[in-house]
């Protein structure tokens, strides 16, 4: 299948794939911009995706910094189930506004240090970079995933910026309103003068559910959001060919707002 080109995004995948990236983006809050985040062209590929280093679950998306590559899991059978539609466009901004947008300088290093400050994170104002990646894991053991304040701050900015709710943020330990967090990586600042290359070597981590356990509450009403859309999006489409019918033919009935279809 060929790439699609849209906006600064070249999408590699199934039609109905690239298409919940566009409704990721028309998502996005009126005053979000995807020009403040990112600087140039990402690819985003649909296909398999590596498992999260220690476990045998595949990630929902990885970002690969160095090849401007953004991967969302697809198609990968038994493996690994393919993403929901809420949890494509999750991942999608995940990676593209979180680590691409961190990677071509949404972010400074005192937004940094403020977000982290609005976590309760524990950093030192001299090397802030640490702290970003470890929070408070000492020096020389594993920095669990769900402790990493650069991930939350990926989860929680979903939120933020659009009405793509954030899908581990109960999963996290540190938390920022997404108000806050929005003023703060929004507001104008110059760059840093050299900003450090960003590389996402994990991968969004699959949640553990056990059997019998009741599904996460959330999710269900993020893919019944996005069920929701693409059925008023039917709707709009198919009033607007019934009008076209009328206007041709001149002897269609009026649909009414309150219509069934």
């Amino acid at each position: 299948m060929p790439e699609q080109v849209v906006g600064k995004f070249v999408i590699d995948g199934p039609q109905d794939r690239i298409d919940l990236v566009k409704r990721a983006l028309d998502r996005l809050d009126p005053d979000v911009t995807v020009d403040n985040f990112i600087r140039d062209q990402f690819q985003v590929v649909f296909g398999p995706v590596d498992n999260v280093p220690g476990t045998n679950k595949p990630a929902y998306g990885y970002f690969k910094g160095k090849q401007r590559k953004l991967l969302v899991r697809h198609g990968m059978g038994n493996v690994g189930r393919d993403l929901k539609k809420a949890e494509v466009q999750y991942t999608f901004l995940h990676e593209a506004l979180g680590h691409g947008g961190e990677m071509d300088g949404a972010l400074t290093n005192n937004k940094r240090m403020e977000i982290m400050a609005g976590m309760h994170v524990p950093f030192d104002a001299a090397d802030p970079m640490k702290a970003w990646r470890r929070g408070d894991a000492p020096a020389g053991t594993k920095a669990r995933y769900w402790r990493r304040p650069y991930e939350a701050y990926c989860d929680l900015l979903v939120a933020a910026l659009s009405d793509v709710p954030a899908l581990f943020e109960r999963r996290y330990v540190w938390d920022i309103a997404p108000g806050r967090l929005k003023e703060i990586v929004t507001r104008p600042a110059v760059p840093d003068p050299n900003p450090e290359p960003i590389e996402d070597p994990d991968g969004i981590e699959e949640e553990e559910i056990q059997h019998g356990e009741c599904a996460d509450v959330q999710q269900q009403l993020a893919d019944a959001t996005a069920d929701r859309d693409d059925l008023q999006d039917r709707v709009t489409r198919l009033r607007a060919k019934l009008k076209a019918a009328k206007d041709k033919l001149g002897d269609l009935p009026e649909l009414n707002e309150d219509d069934n279809v």
